[in-house]
C-alpha cells in the first residue's frame, strides 16, 4: 500500500464545465522496472451537507469533481501481485484538520457595464449610475456584457431578484452557448434582461447581482471605485418604464 500527501490548490467547476476540465493527479510509478503513469480523478460523488465536511454554500451549481477547500483527498495505491501489471487506486474524501492554515487567493476581476451606445430603449440614470431605465418599445431585451476574469477558476452566477417580471437570459460571446453560470476566464457573456409583462403604468424593477464562489461581489463602477459593498440597493436597478 502506498501513500503520499501532495498539496492541490481550490479548483471549483461549474456544473456545466466540460469534462476536459475535470480534477484530476497524474500518477507516476515503477513496477517490474518499467516506468508507468496513471490518471485518477477527483470526485466527490456527492457533496456531504453534515458537520463533518466543509460544504460550498453553492455545491448546487457546482460539478462533484471539483476541488474543494477545507478538504482533505486521501489518495491510496495497491499494488497487486507480483505477476500482474495492475495497480488499484481509492480515494477519500475527509474533514479538514489543521487548525490554522492560509492561501492566497487571486483577485477578483469583472469587467463591463452597461451600454447606451446601440440601444434606444435604455437610460442609464441615478446618482451612481446603477439605475438602467428600460423602455417596454424596445423588444430585444436590455444587453450588457460582462467578463470575469478571476480569480480563476472561480464559479460565478449572475441573478436577477424578480423573476415574475422579468427574465434573464445569457450567451457566452466565444461559443454562442447559453449562459448565466460559468467560470471565470471562460471569456466574455452576454446578458439579456427582459420584462416579461406589458406596460401598463405601472413600474416594474429587478435587481442584478453576481456571486462569484456563492460570494456576492460588486459590479457597478462607481460603488467599485468607492469600495462600497455589494447587496440590496447596491446593486443595478433595472426598471420597466412607458
Amino acid at each position: 500500500m502506498l501513500h503520499k500527501a501532495v498539496y492541490v490548490p481550490e479548483h471549483l467547476r461549474a456544473t456545466t464545465a466540460p469534462e476536459t476540465t475535470q480534477s484530476s493527479i497524474e500518477v507516476h510509478y515503477e513496477k517490474h522496472g518499467i516506468d508507468r503513469q496513471h490518471t485518477v480523478v477527483i470526485d466527490h460523488k456527492n457533496f456531504n451537507q453534515g458537520d463533518d465536511k466543509y460544504t460550498p454554500a453553492n455545491f448546487a451549481d457546482l460539478n462533484t469533481k471539483s476541488i474543494v477547500r477545507n478538504t482533505a483527498y486521501s489518495l491510496s495505491g495497491t499494488l497487486i501481485g507480483w505477476v500482474e501489471e495492475s495497480i488499484t487506486f481509492n480515494w477519500e474524501v475527509l474533514p479538514w484538520t489543521v487548525v490554522a492554515s492560509e492561501k492566497q487567493f487571486s483577485a477578483v476581476i469583472v469587467e463591463g457595464e452597461p451600454d447606451e451606445q446601440g440601444q434606444t430603449g435604455l437610460d442609464i440614470t441615478g446618482e451612481n449610475g446603477n439605475e438602467l431605465l428600460w423602455h417596454s418599445g424596445a423588444v430585444d431585451g436590455l444587453k450588457i456584457t460582462f467578463n470575469i476574469k478571476g480569480p480563476a477558476g472561480g464559479v460565478w452566477r449572475f441573478t436577477i431578484t424578480n423573476r415574475n417580471d422579468f427574465e434573464l437570459t445569457g450567451r457566452m460571446v466565444n461559443t454562442g452557448n447559453a449562459a448565466v453560470t460559468g467560470i471565470a476566464g471562460s471569456g466574455p457573456v452576454e446578458l439579456t434582461i427582459k420584462p416579461l409583462k406589458p406596460w401598463t403604468g405601472i413600474i416594474r424593477a429587478t435587481e442584478l447581482y453576481l456571486t462569484i464562489n456563492g460570494v456576492e461581489v460588486q459590479i457597478v463602477p462607481k460603488f467599485k471605485q468607492t469600495g462600497q459593498e455589494p447587496g440590496p440597493t447596491y446593486r443595478y436597478m433595472i426598471k420597466q418604464v412607458n
